[in-house]
Parts: structure tokens; sequence; C-alpha cells
């Protein structure tokens, strides 16, 4: 990802990932963006696996493993829209 990208994303509020009165379309086998890279080596994507609670998802991540994100950790890219 561009370096100056990032810093503008992390810029950004949660608040604007993560809106819980909106519904969202996640559901397992579905890819996503994560808003921040896991480790230097790991894809800045995930396979979401299961949902494990209102606001949490298990997810595979490749070259970092199973993960447990949160839904402010992830979104939908916008050509999946």
């Amino acid at each position: 990802m561009n370096p100056n990208l990032e810093c503008a994303i992390a810029e950004i509020p949660l608040s604007l990932y993560h809106q819980p009165n909106f519904p969202t379309d996640f559901a397992p086998s579905t890819w996503v963006r994560l808003t921040k890279s896991l480790s230097l080596f790991s894809h800045d994507e995930a396979m979401l696996l299961c949902q494990a609670s209102a606001e949490e998802w298990v997810a595979w991540v490749p070259d970092f493993g199973e993960v447990v994100l949160h839904l402010s950790e992830f979104y939908l890219p916008s050509d999946c829209n």
C-alpha cells in the first residue's frame, strides 16, 4: 500500500469504518481489506471464516494465519460493493 495513503487512512476516525447502526454485507468466505497490515510480511486482505460475536469475525490472512478481527479492522473494498 502507498505510504501516503496509509497515513491518510490512519487519520480517519475508526467510527467512520464501523457504523453499528448500519447493515453490513459480511458473510463467511467474503474477502475484505484490512485497515492495517498485521505484519510486514502478511497480506492486507483477509477471508472471513465465521462470525465470533456481534462485532468480531474469525478470518484467515495469507502469510499470517487465523485471527479474530473487530469490525473496525476491516472493510469491503469499493470494487466489491
